[in-house]
């Protein structure tokens, strides 16, 4: 009968090296190990104490930021489209995440304004003054009425992400 001991979890460890996948992703293959073995202890079936498993240090995220300048062009890219210059300059504004965005109603525009976000979590976000212009001179579209005053809810979907991102890529050049 195989066991599942230290040993062979330092060779499966070895193996997860030899894979081409990213340190995080085998740390992901770690800890459902841990949660497996946290599962057989509650059962009362001798195993390894997850606690035994070491994760793998990662190195920091590294974060690419757009400088004023690319930003700007970014911006002037949406200068025929209101409803994409406002998502756009909110985005930037308040750092809020799409699926946020999506949710932002009328109501909550005012400087500052509370958001739901990640883990169900409320944070307070600030509105720049460019930005709180730019949806005052959105916000008197039909759009808004006909979604029960859900600022980006349609535009939301209507958003090609390939086609931001190639956006983005080119305000950075």
């Amino acid at each position: 009968q195989d066991k599942l001991t230290t040993e062979t979890i330092f060779h499966y460890r070895q193996h997860l090296a030899t894979l081409p996948i990213k340190k995080n992703t085998q740390n992901y293959y770690l800890i459902i190990l841990r949660s497996y073995l946290k599962f057989l202890l509650k059962q009362g079936i001798p195993a390894v104490y997850p606690e035994q498993i070491e994760l793998q240090k990662q190195e920091e995220r590294k974060s690419n930021f757009l400088n004023w300048k690319q930003m700007q062009k970014l911006l002037k890219s949406a200068k025929d489209s209101l409803r994409d210059r406002a998502i756009i300059e909110t985005l930037f504004s308040t750092g809020l995440r799409v699926s946020e965005l999506s949710t932002l109603t009328r109501a909550q525009i005012g400087r500052p304004f509370p958001v739901r976000g990640k883990g169900g979590r409320i944070r307070v976000v600030f509105l720049s003054r460019g930005a709180h212009e730019t949806l005052e001179e959105y916000l008197p579209t039909d759009l808004i009425k006909a979604n029960n005053f859900m600022l980006f809810k349609e535009a939301i979907k209507q958003i090609h992400f390939p086609e931001s991102l190639e956006l983005a890529e080119q305000a950075r050049t």
